[in-house]
């Protein structure tokens, strides 16, 4: 959050995925619905836009599955 949305923080975008893949290998449902978002607009760092959207589905499937839909 605090590296993509955050006005009092410069973007960055590269640290941003970097800390929302961590904590969303964690368990973290907002991190992953977060990740998810920025994937599906082409933001991933793979340059692979079919790969970044393939994970944004799983990473929203993971979310999901945390039954924290409702609250991200």
């Amino acid at each position: 959050f605090f590296y993509g949305d955050n006005p009092s923080v410069a973007h960055n975008q590269e640290k941003a995925l970097e800390y929302y893949r961590k904590a969303a290998g964690k368990g973290n449902a907002r991190a992953a619905h977060n990740l998810a978002l920025i994937l599906q607009k082409g933001g991933g760092s793979s340059g692979d836009l079919a790969a970044d959207v393939a994970e944004s589905a799983e990473l929203l499937g993971q979310a999901a599955s945390a039954g924290k839909v409702g609250e991200v």
